[in-house]
């Protein structure tokens, strides 16, 4: 009677372990195959996020911008005083590294005080220097510094004495001249997309032109690069 108990519960254990293996393979193969798809979605994602990182700058880059500046001219060593105006720039440059950037720079400010357009200018080389920042080039602070041309064109009346009538003798200073120049300008981009930039900064010109004429703006500016 044992013998046939034994017979007949053997079978049934073996089935038993028989499926609980089963069971077990077939619980580790959806284990793996669900690391296996999350691994694969990881992948895409990163692969995503790549391709929508901002690029290394590695080539070449065009920029312009706009803003508003305050000049204080010197002109023949009289100064009429601190006017306001617009300014415009426009650069044109090649990564040496990444983080480098070398080209040419131009910057413009003009304005029309009274019946005379005061019109300053400064076209020179430059070097750019980007800041570490986060991974990818994301947003990065950066210090440009040049030195080239400049070119001055503005005029004031004074007054330098009075006329036998009683009234003022008034001399109107021009100028319309070129000479030397420095800028530089701090700021901070950020970048959207693959190639492109947005990069607020406040810039300095220095402008020296013969014969004691001179002058100084200061400007805030908002610039777009792009990048290749």
């Amino acid at each position: 009677m044992r013998v046939r108990k034994l017979a007949v519960i053997a079978p049934l254990l073996l089935a038993s372990v028989v499926c609980l293996g089963a069971d077990a393979r077939h619980a580790s193969a959806q284990a793996a195959g669900g690391a296996a798809l999350s691994d694969t979605a990881k992948a895409r994602g990163r692969a995503r996020r790549e391709r929508g990182a901002p690029s290394e700058r590695t080539a070449w880059m065009v920029g312009a911008g706009g803003g508003y500046g305050v000049v204080d001219p010197r002109l023949n060593f009289y100064k009429p005083g601190a006017e306001a105006g617009g300014t415009i720039q426009w650069r044109v440059g090649y990564a040496a590294s990444p983080r480098t950037v070398v080209g040419i720079e131009s910057t413009q400010w003009s304005a029309k005080p009274d019946t005379i357009r005061w019109l300053f200018s400064a076209v020179a080389p430059t070097v750019t220097w980007y800041s570490k920042g986060r991974a990818n080039n994301a947003n990065q602070m950066f210090v440009r510094l040049g030195a080239g041309w400049g070119h001055a064109e503005a005029g004031a009346g004074r007054v330098v004495g009075r006329t036998v009538a009683g009234e003022d003798s008034v001399v109107t200073e021009r100028i319309n001249d070129d000479g030397f120049s420095l800028l530089g300008a701090l700021g901070y981009e950020w970048r959207f997309g693959r190639r492109y930039a947005i990069a607020p900064q406040l810039g300095v010109t220095f402008i020296n032109l013969s014969r004691g004429y001179n002058s100084l703006w200061g400007e805030a500016s908002l610039q777009i690069n792009r990048y290749w």
